[in-house]
């Protein structure tokens, strides 16, 4: 006599052919999304936070975000801190960005909260136009319009997102107002 297979390994009996297949559509959010879409690439190449990269910006200050781009972070074997930053800079301004090493080390340290980083390695080359270009105000935009991008993104959670994805609107917009679309 055999045993009846356990109940894990049998499989389901077929569904009647006039019963369609249920589909499971989990909606999700485009915020939940994007901040894996990069993990594995930056890890890769040493930023344990792709904020890193992405508030680049806000972590230096200006005028060093336009002629500094973070490259690579770097540990020694086993550990997770007193790392070393290679970031490249824009030829002129590598004796300058040298002599301001400790408080880029600074600044990147307060922003991870811990000691990440002890050494800043200078690399020196052009920096991507995409980066070091200063963004140009966006254009008003009529109070209508205004007014319907802002209800888009009023339920948005995360306030930060939710101003990132209204200048994007604005942008968009005025792109093509310019157009003529």
């Amino acid at each position: 006599m055999s045993d009846p297979a356990p109940a894990a390994k049998r499989r389901p009996a077929p569904k009647p052919a006039d019963e369609a297949p249920r589909r499971i559509r989990a909606e999700r959010r485009i915020a939940d999304l994007v901040p894996g879409l990069l993990d594995r690439d930056l890890r890769r190449r040493g930023f344990m936070a792709g904020r890193i990269v992405t508030d680049w910006p806000q972590i230096i200050g200006q005028p060093l975000d336009r002629v500094t781009m973070p490259l690579e972070l770097t540990f020694p074997p086993g550990k997770r801190a007193g790392g070393t930053l290679y970031v490249k800079v824009a030829g002129p301004f590598a004796t300058e960005i040298q002599m301001l090493g400790d408080l880029l080390i600074e600044r990147v340290n307060a922003y991870f909260g811990y000691g990440a980083v002890a050494r800043l390695r200078i690399r020196q080359g052009p920096i991507p136009e995409s980066h070091s270009r200063r963004r140009a105000p966006a254009a008003p935009l009529p109070a209508a319009e205004e007014m319907r991008l802002n209800r888009m993104f009023d339920g948005t959670e995360d306030p930060d997102l939710a101003a990132r994805l209204k200048r994007l609107g604005r942008a968009v917009l005025a792109r093509n107002a310019l157009k003529g679309t």
